[in-house]
C-alpha cells in the first residue's frame, strides 16, 4: 500500500527461524499490506509473496515465496487477514483483495529458490553476489511484460504513421501539390517518424539483451524496459493524435 511500484522498498519481512526450518512472514504496518491483488478477495488459495529476507541476522534483499492463504474450502488460514476490495466500476469478475500477514510461518521450501537458497541451518547462498543483482533477476519475469507493452506502443505508432504518411503522399491540396510537400505537415509527421525508428531500434537492443540472459545485464534491462515502456506509450498517444489531426 505504501510503496506502489517500489518493490525494493516493501516492508513485508520473511525472517528465517533455523530451529523450526521455517520463514516467519510478517506485515509490520498497514502501509506494508498487499493491495488490489487479483484473485485474492474471495477465491485465491496460493499467492506469491515478495518480502525482505533476513537470515542469521543478515538482510539479503527481496525474495519471492509461495504462500497458501486459504484451504480447499476457501477459508482464510490462521495468521492471515484478507479484505475484499468490493465492487468496482469495471472488471468485477476479478476479486481484488488486500492482504496482511501476522507472523505467518511457512516451510523453508516456500522460498522460490531459482536464484538463491537458504540451508536448514540458515546459511544463505546465491550465484548473484549483490542484493541489486538478485533483485534484478527475481523481478525479471516482469520485464517481458514491460517489453511487450513498449513494443505495443511502437507498433501503434507504426500503424498510425503508415496511414497518415501514405495519405499525405497521395492527397493533393490546392491543385497538384501533395499534402506531404507542405512544411507544416512535414513538421508534424517526420519527427514522429524519426522517433518511431529510434524507439524501434532501442526495443531491438533491449530484446537482444533479454534473450542473451547475461546476469550482469539484469539491472540495465530493468532500467531500460521501465524507461522504454513509459517513453513508447507516451509517444504513441502524441503520435496518433498528430496523425489524426
Amino acid at each position: 500500500l505504501g510503496h506502489g511500484s517500489n518493490v525494493m522498498g516493501i516492508e513485508t519481512t520473511a525472517t528465517y527461524d533455523a530451529t523450526t526450518e521455517e520463514f516467519v512472514i510478517h506485515t509490520p504496518s498497514n502501509e506494508a499490506s498487499k493491495v488490489w491483488i487479483g484473485g485474492t478477495g474471495q477465491h485465491g488459495k496460493i499467492t506469491v509473496v515478495f518480502a525482505q529476507l533476513f537470515t542469521k541476522g543478515t538482510y539479503e534483499g527481496v525474495h519471492a515465496f509461495a504462500v497458501r492463504i486459504r484451504d480447499d474450502q476457501l477459508q482464510v488460514l490462521p495468521n492471515i487477514r484478507i479484505r475484499d476490495m468490493g465492487p468496482k466500476q469495471g472488471l468485477n469478475g476479478v476479486d481484488n483483495g488486500q492482504l496482511w500477514f501476522c507472523n505467518l510461518r511457512v516451510p523453508r521450501d516456500a522460498l522460490l529458490d531459482a536464484y538463491a537458497s537458504v540451508a536448514p541451518d540458515g546459511t544463505y547462498s546465491s550465484p548473484f553476489p549483490t542484493i541489486s543483482q538478485r533483485f534484478g533477476v527475481t523481478v525479471g519475469g516482469l520485464t517481458t511484460g514491460r517489453v511487450l507493452i513498449a513494443q505495443g506502443g511502437v507498433d501503434g505508432q507504426k500503424f498510425g504513421l503508415a496511414i497518415a504518411v501514405r495519405y499525405a503522399c497521395a492527397r493533393p491540396q490546392f491543385g497538384d501539390k501533395l499534402v506531404i510537400h507542405y512544411r507544416t505537415h512535414q513538421a508534424r509527421l517526420l519527427p514522429a517518424l524519426a522517433n518511431t525508428y529510434a524507439l524501434q531500434l532501442a526495443q531491438r537492443t533491449l530484446k537482444e539483451m533479454v534473450a542473451a540472459k547475461r546476469a550482469q545485464d539484469g539491472k540495465t534491462i530493468h532500467v531500460l524496459s521501465s524507461g522504454l515502456k513509459a517513453a513508447a506509450t507516451w509517444s504513441r498517444v502524441e503520435t496518433l493524435q498528430d496523425c489524426r489531426e
